[in-house]
């Protein structure tokens, strides 16, 4: 119940920086779509694998709410990441910007929008889809127990396949605009740990297979990377700053021109990297 609670409030920070900024400029929605595809695959995948875990809620089985809740912790726990997802996705397409910047076209960010939106109705589609035949294939006694449960596997290899590369384009996003964006550093430092986390709590759990854990452990090394690359920008943002209030303390800075005089040869091979 901590984790679940936990994942729920390290979404928190992304929410309020794309609410604060009203712009989702900086995240990328192949990643935005992979994860939270991934994430209802998952999903899938331990309904199907612990269905009978979850059918034990029924009233007639005399369990109370606390218990109901105790029983499906890990349930519970796979649904909460995806559903967060969701409402960041939801907000990066509400406040998606069609301004254009240098370099950029009008028919570039059509194109943009237009795909992020294709792919959140498709995952979106895709999801309820294997969900449902789940379902079917589950209770109407078409397909025996060991087909289900190999149903259920491919549905976990396709999610583990989806967060392998799902950090990737947010990497390259991040790292090609040399900024953070509207990525939530604070979201990373609560997810990267928690991922490692839920790892170990699944595989302490009874019959989990590893398309239910190993995601969260690729997820929780391509989350540190981020966070690495982040922390950087912070330090090289910070040092910049100040090397620049340096400058006006010692009126190396004309604002009438508005540019800095020109320094020596030494000064410009010291101070030439930031540029």
């Amino acid at each position: 119940l901590v984790l679940c609670m936990g994942t729920l409030f390290s979404y928190i920070p992304q929410w309020v920086i794309i609410i604060k900024k009203r712009s989702g400029e900086g995240l990328s929605y192949l990643t935005l779509a992979s994860g939270m595809l991934s994430g209802f695959l998952t999903l899938i995948n331990s309904g199907i694998l612990n269905w009978e875990k979850l059918i034990c809620c029924r009233s007639d089985n005399g369990l109370n709410a606390s218990q109901c809740i105790a029983n499906n912790l890990v349930f519970e726990q796979l649904a909460v990441g995806p559903g967060c997802l969701f409402i960041v996705y939801v907000l990066y397409l509400f406040f998606f910007k069609l301004e254009v910047k240098d370099g950029e076209s009008k028919e570039d960010k059509i194109a943009e929008y237009r795909n992020a939106l294709y792919l959140f109705a498709g995952s979106i589609t895709l999801a309820v889809i294997l969900g449902i035949s789940a379902f079917i294939v589950y209770y109407s006694g078409i397909a025996t127990a060991e087909f289900v449960a190999e149903y259920a596997k491919v549905i976990g290899v396709v999610s583990a396949i989806l967060v392998f590369a799902q950090w990737t384009p947010q990497l390259y996003i991040t790292w090609r605009q040399n900024n953070a964006g509207a990525l939530s550093l604070g979201m990373l430092l609560i997810q990267a740990p928690g991922a490692f986390l839920v790892v170990f709590f699944q595989l302490s759990a009874p019959n989990s297979h590893w398309t239910s854990w190993a995601p969260y452990i690729v997820s929780g090394i391509e989350m540190t990377g981020l966070v690495c690359l982040l922390i950087f920008f912070k330090i090289r943002d910070r040092l910049a700053s100040r090397q620049l209030q340096t400058f006006e303390e010692e009126d190396l800075y004309d604002p009438e021109k508005a540019r800095l005089i020109p320094l020596d040869s030494d000064d410009e091979d010291l101070f030439g990297s930031w540029t």
